[in-house]
C-alpha cells in the first residue's frame, strides 16, 4: 500500500512540476519557450529544490534572473552553479539551449551518464563537469562541439577508452581527464589538438604507448600522464615541443630514450617527474655465419659473406639472392635485427648502403660509393625488418656492397677505422657481400695492390691463393689466371706455386680447389691488373653455388679475400686445352693464417676487383 501511495505521489508531483513549469513559460518573454522548458526540465532532473542556492527558478517569469543563468540577445548562453549541490543527472533537454557558450557545475552531487545530446550544443567553448559522480562512457558526441576551448571531466566515475573523436576539438585549450577509471590507449588523434596548452590524464588505468602524435602538440605547457599502465618508449617526437614547462610520467613503465637530443629537451623542462631509462635496441646485420650478434664476430671467417644482404633483379621480395645484371635496376635487400630488450626508435635509425669494387683491401671510407640511405622503422625485441634500395651497377664486374645500421641509440661499439672486414668484424652494425655484376662470361680484372704491411713496412713480394668449388676443377671446367705484366716477374723469382700450371702466354691454370702462386715481386704501392677466367662445358645452374674465393697474402700473413659466386655467368664452352706445365714448388704452398682478429681483414690491403664479361660461345 505504501508503495503505490508512493508512486502516486511521484506522478502527482511530475505532473504539478510539468504543469508549473507550463504555467511559468507560457508567461516568458525574455527568452524561447523551448529554452524556458529546458530550464525547468534541467532544474526538476538536477534536484533543484535541494540546491545550495535555487534563488528565482520556478518563481518568476523572468528566467534570465534565475541564479546561475546567464542571458545574452535574448537566449541562454551561460548556465553557472558550481559547488551548489547539484544533485540528480544531466536530461537530455539540454540540448535545446543552443545558444550555450558556458556550462559550469563542477564541485556538485551529478550522477548518471552525460547525454549524447549534449554534443548539439554548437556555441559551447567551455564545459567543467569535474569533482561530481558522473559515470558511464564519455559519449563521442562531444567532438562535435567545434568551439570547445575547455573540457573538464576529471574527479569523476568515467570508465571505457577515450573518444577518438576529441581530436576534432580544434580549439580546445585545456583538455582534464584525469581521476577516472579510463581504460585502453591514448588515441593518436588527440595529437590534432594543436591549440592545447595542458592536457591532464592521470590516475587512469590507459595503457600502451605515449602517441607520436604527440609531437604535434606545439603550443602545450602541460603533459601529466602519470599513474597509468602507459609503457613503451616516450616518443622522440616530443623534443618538438618547445614550449612544455612541465611534464610527469611517473608511475608508469614509460622510458626515455637515450638519445642526446631527447636528453637535452628534458633537461630543459623546468618540471620533469619520472626518469626511467629505457632497456637498449641492438640492431645488428648478420655476418658472414655463423653469427649471433655478438661483437666482435670471432668465428674465424671471412666479413664479406653476409647472407642478410641479397639482389633481386625484380622487386619481388624473394629471400634467394641473384646475381645483379648490368644495365638494369636491381633491388638490394637487407635484414636488420633486433636483438636488444627493448625496442628500436623509429625516429633516427637509418642503413646506408655502398658498393665499392671487391678487394681484400678496400679503404673506409675512400673506396666507397653511396646507393642510397633509408629510414628504420620501430624495429620490436628480437624481431627483424627487411628493406630495399635500388641499384643500378656501374658495369660489369665484381663488387663489394656494404650496410650500415646508423644510430644514435644502437651507435659503433669499436671505433671504425679504415679497415671494412675490421669495422665488420668489431661493430655488428656493420656488414659486408661481394657479388658478381653478370655479363655473357665470367673475365675477373683484378687489381693487385702491394700495400703496407701491419708491421710499418712493405714486402717485396705479394702471394696469391685461390679456392674453389670442386666442380669448377673437374674435366667439364676450366679456371685460369692471366698475371699480365707479372708474370715474368713471377718467373724470374722462381715461379713457384702449387696446384697451377702454365698455360700460355701469361697465363696460368688453376687445377686445384686450392691453389698458391707464391712470391711475386711488387714494388711499395704498385698496382698491377690481373684476369682471371672461368669457363665450363657444362651449364652452371643459378640455383646452385658455385664459389671461387682469391686471397692476398703479404708479410707471411693472409689479409683478405674475395669470394665468387658465379652460378649464373658461366654459358657452357667447348674446351680443347693446350698442354700444361707443372709449377715447381721450392716453398711452402700456404701461408699462415693469421690471428682471428687480423682474418682476412678486407680493411688493410688487397685486391680491386672489378669483373668484365665477354661472350663466349
Amino acid at each position: 500500500m505504501k508503495k503505490i501511495v508512493s508512486c502516486i505521489l511521484i506522478v502527482l508531483v511530475g505532473m504539478i512540476s510539468s504543469t508549473f513549469a507550463q504555467t511559468v513559460c507560457n508567461n516568458v518573454l525574455e527568452i524561447p519557450t523551448i529554452e524556458c522548458e529546458a530550464l525547468v526540465a534541467f532544474y526538476t532532473s538536477a534536484d533543484g529544490d535541494n540546491w545550495t542556492d535555487n534563488t528565482d527558478w520556478l518563481q518568476t517569469t523572468t528566467p534570465c534572473s534565475w541564479y546561475g543563468v546567464t542571458c545574452h540577445s535574448g537566449s541562454v548562453t551561460e548556465l553557472n552553479l558550481p559547488n551548489n549541490q547539484v544533485g540528480g543527472s544531466l536530461p537530455a533537454e539540454i540540448s535545446d539551449l543552443t545558444s550555450l557558450t558556458r556550462i559550469h557545475l563542477r564541485f556538485n552531487q551529478l550522477t548518471g551518464s552525460i547525454p549524447e545530446q549534449i554534443g548539439n550544443l554548437p556555441q559551447l567553448t567551455t564545459l567543467l563537469l569535474d569533482a561530481n559522480d558522473l559515470e558511464g562512457s564519455i559519449p563521442p558526441q562531444l567532438g562535435n562541439l567545434t568551439e570547445l576551448e575547455y573540457l573538464e571531466l576529471d574527479h569523476n566515475n568515467f570508465t571505457g577508452s577515450i573518444p577518438p573523436e576529441l581530436g576534432q576539438l580544434g580549439k580546445l585549450k585545456n583538455l582534464q581527464l584525469f581521476m577516472n577509471a579510463l581504460t585502453g590507449e591514448i588515441p593518436s588523434q588527440l595529437g590534432n589538438l594543436t591549440d592545447l596548452q595542458e592536457l591532464y590524464l592521470f590516475s587512469n588505468a590507459l595503457s600502451g604507448p605515449l602517441p607520436q602524435t604527440f609531437g604535434n602538440l606545439s603550443n602545450l605547457t602541460i603533459l601529466d600522464v602519470r599513474r597509468n599502465d602507459l609503457d613503451g618508449h616516450l616518443p622522440e617526437e616530443l623534443t618538438q615541443l618547445g614550449m612544455v614547462q612541465k611534464f610527469w610520467f611517473s608511475e608508469t613503465n614509460l622510458c626515455e630514450p637515450s638519445t642526446s637530443i631527447f636528453q637535452t629537451w628534458l633537461d630543459n623542462i623546468p618540471d620533469v617527474q619520472g626518469t626511467s631509462s629505457c632497456p637498449q635496441a641492438d640492431l645488428w646485420i648478420e655476418d658472414t655465419l655463423p653469427d649471433n650478434g655478438e661483437e666482435p664476430n670471432m668465428n674465424g671467417k671471412g666479413m664479406w659473406m653476409s647472407q642478410a644482404i641479397w639482389i633481386r633483379n625484380n622487386a619481388d621480395d624473394s629471400p634467394l639472392h641473384q646475381n645483379p645484371r648490368y644495365g638494369q635496376t636491381n633491388h638490394v635487400y637487407v635484414t636488420v635485427n633486433n636483438r636488444g630488450g627493448s625496442s628500436s626508435s623509429h625516429i633516427g635509425n637509418s642503413v646506408e648502403l655502398l658498393w665499392a669494387y671487391a678487394a681484400t683491401g678496400q679503404t673506409w671510407p675512400r673506396h666507397w660509393h653511396s646507393i642510397g640511405i633509408t629510414q628504420l622503422p620501430s624495429i620490436a625485441s628480437y624481431d627483424s625488418h627487411t628493406l630495399s634500395l635500388s641499384w643500378s651497377p656501374p658495369g660489369e664486374g665484381h663488387y663489394c656492397l656494404l650496410a650500415r645500421v646508423i644510430s644514435e641509440e644502437d651507435p659503433m661499439t669499436f671505433p671504425e677505422t679504415n679497415s671494412i672486414g675490421e669495422n665488420a668484424r668489431n661493430n655488428n652494425n656493420i656488414a659486408c657481400r661481394n657479388l658478381n655484376v653478370i655479363g655473357p662470361a665470367c673475365d675477373a680484372d683484378l687489381l693487385v695492390r702491394n700495400v703496407i704491411c701491419s708491421t710499418g713496412e712493405y714486402s717485396s713480394t705479394v702471394d696469391l691463393f685461390v679456392e674453389g668449388d670442386e666442380r669448377l676443377f673437374t674435366t667439364s671446367g676450366r679456371v685460369v689466371i692471366d698475371l699480365g705484366a707479372l708474370f715474368e716477374r713471377w718467373q724470374h723469382n722462381g715461379g713457384q706455386g702449387e696446384g697451377v700450371s702454365l698455360f700460355e702466354g701469361t697465363k696460368v691454370r688453376v687445377t686445384s680447389a686450392s691453389a698458391t702462386i707464391i712470391g711475386i715481386p711488387m714494388q711499395p704501392e704498385e698496382e698491377q691488373s690481373i684476369r682471371v677466367v672461368i669457363d665450363s662445358s657444362q651449364p652452371l645452374l643459378e640455383s646452385d653455388s658455385y664459389l671461387v674465393t682469391v686471397k692476398q697474402a703479404i708479410c707471411g700473413q693472409v689479409i683478405g679475400g674475395v669470394t665468387s659466386d658465379v652460378s649464373a655467368c658461366v654459358s657452357p664452352l667447348p674446351i680443347e686445352y693446350p698442354d700444361v706445365t707443372p709449377i715447381p714448388t721450392e716453398q711452402p704452398s700456404t701461408v699462415p693464417e693469421p690471428t682471428t682478429f687480423l682474418l682476412f681483414s678486407m680493411g688493410l690491403v688487397g685486391l680491386l676487383l672489378s669483373l668484365r664479361r665477354k661472350l663466349k660461345r
